[in-house]
């Protein structure tokens, strides 16, 4: 039976975690820099996207077989709840549109970027 051998010590195999990191903290700084405060929706994006980024983080931990599609997975629903959370609270305002976008950025950048997290052993 092959196992697989997760990746999380190289560039490539903490890359999209990265990525995913600086999109939350990018989340959490935008809205506070346009009006000075983060009221609640905006928290609330903020702690999803950082969620999300804990996320991509652990996919190499599972050893999971398709570890790039479940990546790219976890960051698409994390920009979904986003954009959920922003349309169930009052609206989406600019800030929210903002992180969505951010949110967004980040799903696509695991998608493209270069990712290796298992490889495959005999």
């Amino acid at each position: 039976m092959a196992t697989i051998k997760s990746d999380t010590t190289t560039a490539a195999g903490v890359a999209p975690a990265l990525s995913q990191i600086v999109v939350a903290v990018l989340a959490a700084i935008v809205p506070a820099l346009s009006d000075n405060v983060l009221d609640g929706p905006e928290a609330i994006n903020a702690v999803i996207i950082g969620l999300g980024a804990i996320g991509v983080w652990g996919v190499p931990i599972l050893n999971v077989r398709y570890g790039r599609w479940t990546k790219v997975g976890v960051s698409v629903l994390t920009a979904g709840l986003v954009v959920l959370a922003s349309a169930l609270t009052d609206g989406v305002s600019a800030t929210e549109w903002l992180q969505i976008i951010l949110a967004g950025f980040g799903a696509v950048g695991i998608g493209v970027g270069p990712v290796k997290t298992a490889r495959h052993a005999a």
